[in-house]
C-alpha cells in the first residue's frame, strides 16, 4: 500500500476518499486544494445551524491523523499542475474531488 495518490480538492467528497483509503492502509495521500481550508462546499455555503465548523475541522483532522498530507492554496489545471505532472510526480492514482 506504497502507492501515491493524489487527491484533488479537500471537499467531503475527498475528505472521505482519504479517510477510506488511510484506514485501508494507504500511506501516500495527498490532497491538494486551490483554497486555504477545506471542506469545500459544506465550509463555503452550509449554514452553521446545520453543520458547524467544528465538525469539519474534527474530520479534517482524523484524516491528517491517519497520514494524509494537504496542501492548500494548490489549484489543478494549467502547466503547474495536470495529470502530466502529477504523473511525472510518482502519483499511481488520482481522485478528483472538485465539486461544483
Amino acid at each position: 500500500f506504497d502507492s501515491k495518490i493524489a487527491l484533488i480538492g479537500a471537499g467531503s467528497a475527498s475528505i472521505s476518499c482519504a479517510t477510506f483509503l488511510a484506514r485501508l492502509g494507504y500511506k501516500n495521500i495527498e490532497i491538494f486544494e486551490k483554497s486555504n481550508y477545506g471542506g469545500g462546499l459544506i465550509q463555503q455555503e452550509i449554514p452553521l445551524n446545520r453543520m458547524s465548523k467544528q465538525g469539519i475541522e474534527w474530520e479534517i483532522k482524523l484524516m491528517t491523523d491517519l497520514g494524509v498530507k494537504i496542501h492548500y492554496g494548490r489549484e489543478f489545471g494549467g502547466e503547474t499542475m495536470n495529470l502530466d505532472t502529477l504523473k511525472k510526480d510518482g502519483y499511481e492514482a488520482v481522485f478528483l474531488g472538485v465539486g461544483l
